[in-house]
C-alpha cells in the first residue's frame, strides 16, 4: 500500500508540472533581412501588372493546296546499276546497296 501511495503521489507530482507552461508574450517578428541597395529602379525589376489586348477578328485558314512553281530544273532520272567484277586475294563482303 505504502509503494501505492509514493507512486501516486509521484504521478501526480509529475502531472502538476508537466501542467505548468513557460508562458511567453506574443512578440512581433523583427526584420531580420537588410533592405536590397540596388540603383535599379522598383518599376524595372518587377513590372506592373497590365491589361492584355483582347485579339484581333482573322480569317479561318482554307484548306487549298500551294501551286507548284515553274522551274528550269530537270525532273530526275533513274541512275542506272553499276555492274562489274571484284577480284581480290582476301574474302570480300558484298551487299547491295540502295536501290537494289
Amino acid at each position: 500500500m505504502r509503494t501505492y501511495a509514493f507512486f501516486l503521489s509521484l504521478f501526480l507530482l509529475m502531472l502538476s508540472l508537466a501542467a505548468c507552461q513557460n508562458a511567453q508574450v506574443a512578440v512581433e517578428p523583427t526584420a531580420t533581412l537588410a533592405p536590397i541597395v540596388s540603383l535599379t529602379p522598383r518599376f524595372t525589376a518587377t513590372p506592373v501588372p497590365s491589361r492584355t489586348p483582347t485579339p484581333t477578328l482573322t480569317y479561318t485558314p482554307s484548306l487549298s493546296p500551294v501551286p507548284p512553281t515553274a522551274s528550269n530544273t530537270p525532273t530526275p532520272t533513274v541512275p542506272p546499276p553499276v555492274l562489274g567484277v571484284v577480284q581480290s586475294l582476301q574474302n570480300v563482303n558484298i551487299r547491295s546497296g540502295p536501290g537494289t
